[in-house]
This record gives C-alpha cells, structure tokens and sequence, in this order.
C-alpha cells in the first residue's frame, strides 16, 4: 500500500482529486470536512460519479455538568470548540445552576485572553448559536444529548456518573469521558474519528474510519429444494410487481421445449 500527500486549495483540490491532473490521479471517494465551498465541491463531484459521505456541517458540541464538574476545567473545555469559528454551536446541559454561574464567570475571563478573531467566534458559538440548557436530572441531560445529537460531547462529570450516563447515550459522533479527556486530546491525539457527523446526523450516522474506504460484496447460493422452496414466494412477489421474467424463470425452470 502506497500513500500520496499533496498540498491543495479548496473547491480546486477537491476538482483535482475528482478529475485528476497531469500529477494526480483521479479517485473514486473523497471524504472529509471543510469549508462551506469544499463541502459543496464534494457534493458537485456527485454528480461525476465520485463517490463521498456525508455533507460535514459547522463544528458542533455539547458538554453535560453538574455538582460534581469542575467549572474552571469546564469552561477551559467549551472553549475548544468554540473557538472553531462563528458558525460553531457550542451547547452545556447542566443540572446545577451554581455550577453553571461558575463556569459562565471563567469563560469571560478566559474569552478574554484569546486572540480577537478566535474570541468573536467564541462569544458567537456559546451565545448566539449555542447556550445553556437546565436539566433536573442527569436522565434529563441524556435525552437533551440524544435529540441534539451532538458532533462531540464531553460527560464533565465525577467517573461513577460518566460510567452511567454513558450508556444512555446513543446519539453522540464521539463520546469523551471525565474531565481529563478535553476535546483538544480528541481532536489531535486519541484516535477518535477527526471527521464525525453534525447538524444532527450523529443520530443515524458514525464518524469517518477505515471502514469508509472498504466495501463488501454479498455473494449466495441455493440449491433445488431450497428453490422450490422460495418458489411461491418468488411467483407471487414477481406477479404482484409486474416483472414476467421473474416468475417465468421459476416456472419454465425444468421445461425441456
């Protein structure tokens, strides 16, 4: 196995790797995010039959507290994905309304520090797009998490309570666990998927691996008995769908004229 690395603008590196040019190659499945213009690049190569997943929206993220979450951490954290651009969402389900006071104090100091650019997307993703959602019970929180079904979401919570919500969660791209598993650690070392579904799609879809890139074939076979079988079955649904040659390989099998 062979990889290539080539260093590619926007909408044209996407054409590139669709077309291919006098150095690359064409491919046959481009994935991965990017900018409004790169996604609907991908989307266009569609119809020049390149294969792609799915449509990658703004950065997205969710972060569940309560009693027991460390705010300074906490606001540290929301801060990651926030600071991706103003078109971001950044959303806190909380049970404590203290905790939350806290977190919300540190944020402005930590807001505060960070370059004006990546402050106004900051201020953006955790005010205008995103923002604070009071639960009475960590049950409460999971159901928030599964109908938002979020890119990332961080269980800011002591372990005992992290190992129980979690297996409540069943719409989430990736799940980061405690407070010593900050977004950062997934996004550049831990190995989770870099590319994971938003705008709700973590609901029915998973992130990026490996997997996008193998296929299966699906082969079988069936024996007379078996045929005869599946015989009735096969007639009526051919009949009932109007495809002749369906049924009539069935019951012109064994006919000898």
């Amino acid at each position: 196995m062979t990889f290539e690395v080539y260093r590619a603008n926007g909408p044209a590196g996407i054409a590139a790797l669709g077309f291919g040019t006098q150095r690359i190659a064409p491919v046959r499945k481009i994935v991965g995010p990017g900018s409004p213009a790169v996604t609907a690049a991908q989307v266009e190569m569609q119809r020049h039959g390149v294969s792609t997943m799915m449509v990658l929206g703004p950065t997205e993220a969710m972060m569940v507290a309560d009693d027991s979450t460390d705010a300074r951490r906490a606001a540290l954290d929301l801060l990651i994905e926030a600071e991706h651009g103003e078109d971001s969402t950044v959303v806190l389900v909380a049970t404590d309304r203290s905790v939350v006071d806290d977190i919300d104090a540190h944020l402005a100091r930590f807001i505060s520090t960070l370059p004006p650019q990546r402050a106004t997307a900051a201020r953006a993703a955790l005010g205008t797009n995103g923002g604070v959602v009071f639960v009475a019970t960590l049950a409460e929180a999971c159901d928030v998490v599964n109908s938002f079904a979020p890119e990332h979401l961080q269980l800011a919570l002591a372990q005992q309570r992290c190992d129980d919500v979690v297996t409540r969660i069943t719409n989430a791209g990736e799940i980061l666990i405690g407070q010593d598993t900050p977004f950062s650690a997934a996004n550049f070392v831990l190995g989770v998927p870099a590319s994971l579904p938003t705008s709700g799609f973590a609901a029915v879809s998973s992130g990026i691996t490996v997997a996008a890139f193998l296929k299966s074939t699906a082969v079988a076979t069936s024996t007379g008995t078996a045929l005869q079988r599946m015989r009735p079955t096969i007639e009526a649904l051919a009949d009932h769908e109007g495809f002749a040659a369906h049924g009539n390989a069935l019951r012109e099998r064994d006919a000898r004229s």
